[in-house]
Order: C-alpha cells, then structure tokens, then sequence
C-alpha cells in the first residue's frame, strides 16, 4: 500500500506504521533528544497547538495536569511508550469523529424520512 493512501486506520491497525508515526511525533517534541519529554517542551507543543487552533494557550496548572495524567511511572517526564498511549488515543479519537461525522447526515435523512412516513399520524 502506498503511504499516500493510508488512512488513520491504517496506521492504527499496522503496529509498524504506528510506532514510525508515535516515534515521528515523539522526536518532534522531544527536542533536547533526551529520550524523555520535561513540562518544558510539553508545554511548548502545547502552546503550540493551541496557537494553531486558535485556542486559549494552556496555563501551567494545564500543562502540569497533563504531565502528570500522561506520566504513568510518576518519574516527572514522559516516555516514548508513555507517549504512544497518547497518540493511539489521538489516532482513534479522529478515527471516531471521521465515523461521525458521516453518520450525522443519515441520521438527519432517516429522521426526515420518518416525518414524511408519518405526517398524517401527526407525530412530528
């Protein structure tokens, strides 16, 4: 398969392509390559990401709140398989939100579709 064509459940259904995409995000966060992400460049991406998405930059009891939901051996950083927990929920919260949004249409018809079946009923 062609790595123009892959999807996100792709990635997430190869455990090979999965970790080439974990480590890929790992690296770019981890920019001291200390094998280990601090508060410091956590808080960078971030900001970075909230940035990005317009959104309101993240206060420091934030970013400390996620070291720590994402820190699960308490050593104060996190790790590359720390990390990968993270992206595979990333990964599969988009997977999710792509499914629903093309549901959100059918749902729409298939109500639609009830309304005209069952307007001299009076339901709606």
């Amino acid at each position: 398969m062609s790595q123009k064509n892959l999807t996100i459940k792709d990635i997430l259904a190869s455990e090979e392509l999965f970790n080439d995409v974990a480590k890929s995000a790992f690296d770019s966060v981890d920019t001291d390559k200390s094998g280990e992400i601090d508060a410091k460049e956590l808080g960078k991406i971030m900001k970075q990401l909230a940035a990005e998405t317009n959104s309101e930059p993240p206060s420091g009891e934030e970013i400390k709140e996620v070291l720590e939901c994402l820190d699960e051996d308490k050593s104060g950083k996190i790790s590359y398989n720390e990390f990968k927990v993270l992206i595979r929920e990333v990964l599969q919260n988009m997977v999710e939100e792509e499914e629903e949004k093309w549901r959100e249409p059918w749902k729409k018809i298939r109500f639609e579709q009830l309304k005209l079946f069952n307007l001299n009923k009076k339901l709606f």
